[in-house]
């Protein structure tokens, strides 16, 4: 396994490559950009392939970014997603919201109390969001996906 991890201080996501015995190496750090505070972070495959993407929440400019690996351990520029105004994106979790078999998105935002979901178009690109208001001056923080019922 190896880890990646946000740098809310410097505007980066950190990738530590694990060796197979249990120690790792410092490998590559990605810019998110200047003012993005990369706040919550996870993994999933969103073409279908086994390319790997990296899913952060980009608290300081309500996006949540997206790295898609291009090679083997080396992952592109991101492409960031709006998640609507001042929102404060904190948490990201993925699933298959729609039961279309392609991994969605959802990310809740504290600003604006609200969750939303980006609908995966099959491609790796999303297009649609769906937006869920939790309440007022709930401030939800984190999310997680299964089913429940």
């Amino acid at each position: 396994y190896d880890f990646a991890v946000t740098d809310i201080a410097n505007n980066k996501v950190i990738i530590f490559y694990g060796y197979g015995n249990g120690s790792f190496q410092l490998a590559r750090t990605y810019s998110t950009g200047f003012g993005s505070k990369p706040y919550d972070i996870t993994t999933a495959k969103l073409k279908n392939s086994n390319q790997i993407n990296i899913i952060v929440t980009l608290w300081g400019i309500g996006n949540v970014g997206i790295l898609t690996e291009y090679a083997a351990a080396e992952f592109a520029n991101q492409k960031r997603y709006s998640t609507g105004l001042a929102p404060q994106s904190y948490s990201v979790t993925v699933g298959n919201f729609n039961d279309d078999n392609y991994v969605d998105i959802a990310i809740v935002n504290s600003g604006s109390d609200n969750l939303d979901i980006l609908f995966n178009t099959g491609n790796g690109t999303f297009e649609r969001q769906i937006t869920y208001h939790i309440g007022a001056d709930s401030y939800p923080q984190y999310v997680i996906a299964d089913d429940i019922n």
